[in-house]
């Protein structure tokens, strides 16, 4: 439907008088070089920003028994009721609403149970933001999954399956385009396998997830060596894995500056902390990671250490000054979100209070 109301006159034209037309002349000269001065001096344009957060709400299921929630939230049984799912929702939008202002234009979230959450969370605990965009994959027999939640339209939608042993897990990268100012952005939202069962021993699937996003932007590399990609969410994988157990083996990120083995480049995604090492060249992959630039911070606290796992990877092309080009990178870290040690300050359905086990980060873009 064309809402584009006609063009109306709400008073009769006045008679046209000589000193009109010299005013006339006067004010469009006043355009002509206002208009040249902003075409001549580009520096004076200010870019659009896009803010885009991404988070682990930690597990942010609804008050309805779907028959695949974990056991704790599981309605009806232990903690977990009506009550408790509108505290949790409202203090996962108000994380959202307090990352920057106006709102993030683009949220990624991990640990989402179905698009019922994601829509009240969008409809209700978010209303009035601007958000006009929902997107998350349908799993049969699964607990979370990705999602985005956009104030731009999504021009392009894919899922990547991740298979273990043969066998697919209902768990998927969400490779989503938005568009923005007739530009598209493309953004990989993951959850990739945890630690649980062994850092070692799951390593294997993590790598597997690694290996797809190194496919696609290849692909879309080969398409268009300027197209404008971010990859987004909680990796269970630090930054500098690799260093942390002491090279012992292939793990799925891999820091540029460290020795390792050639047949890890065919697998693994290579990281760097120095933006001009970024490159997809051949058959490398090396991607900017912002935590280089951050010693000391983390997004989620375990044995009393911070860790990287939340992680933003950017591809070349975020960095050569056309269309989406790389800003700023922030642990969003509000007061009402840490505890008195300044840790995340997670979610209790017991005493109905806290947020979640991660912190969420803000990647900032500016838009020609």
């Amino acid at each position: 439907m064309d809402t584009k109301k006609p063009a109306t006159l709400s008073k009769r034209a006045a008679p046209f008088r000589p000193y009109t037309l010299v005013m006339f002349l006067l004010i469009a000269f006043l355009i002509l070089i206002v208009s040249c001065t902003r075409c001549s001096f580009g520096s004076m344009r200010n870019p659009k920003q896009i803010n885009i957060l991404s988070y682990n709400t930690e597990n942010l299921f609804d008050d309805i028994d779907n028959g695949t929630e974990y056991p704790e939230y599981d309605p009806g049984a232990g903690e977990w009721d009506s009550d408790a799912y509108y505290v949790k929702m409202m203090n996962i939008a108000q994380v959202i609403r307090a990352s920057c202002e106006n709102g993030p234009d683009i949220v990624a979230l991990q640990e989402i149970e179905n698009d019922n959450v994601l829509e009240d969370l969008k409809e209700n605990f978010l209303a009035g933001m601007g958000y006009r965009e929902t997107v998350i994959p349908e799993a049969e027999n699964s607990a979370v999954q990705c999602a985005f939640i956009s104030k731009y339209p999504v021009s392009r939608l894919k899922t990547h399956a991740l298979s273990v042993n043969g066998y697919e897990r209902n768990r998927f990268i969400l490779e989503a385009g938005f568009l923005i100012g007739g530009r598209e952005l493309i953004i990989f939202n993951n959850h990739w396998k945890s630690k649980s069962g062994g850092a070692e021993e799951t390593e294997e699937q993590r790598i597997e997830a690694a290996g797809i996003i190194r496919r696609r932007l290849f692909e879309l590399a080969e398409k268009d060596s300027r197209k404008d990609a971010l990859v987004l969410g909680d990796l269970n994988e630090n930054a500098d894995e690799y260093i942390r157990i002491e090279k012992q083996y292939q793990t799925a990120l891999l820091p540029m500056d460290m020795s390792f083995q050639t047949a890890y480049f065919r697998r693994s995604l290579a990281i760097t902390s120095v933006r001009e090492k970024a490159c997809i060249d051949g058959d490398q992959v090396v991607l900017y990671s912002p935590w280089g630039e951050l010693p000391g911070e983390g997004s989620y606290i375990y044995g009393g250490l911070w860790e990287t796992i939340d992680h933003a990877l950017l591809p070349p092309a975020l960095f050569d000054d056309s269309g989406f080009t790389f800003e700023s990178f922030t642990v969003i870290k509000e007061d009402f979100m840490l505890t008195d040690r300044g840790f995340p300050f997670r979610w209790n359905s017991e005493n109905r209070s806290g947020y979640s086990d991660h912190f969420p980060i803000l990647v900032t873009l500016t838009a020609e």
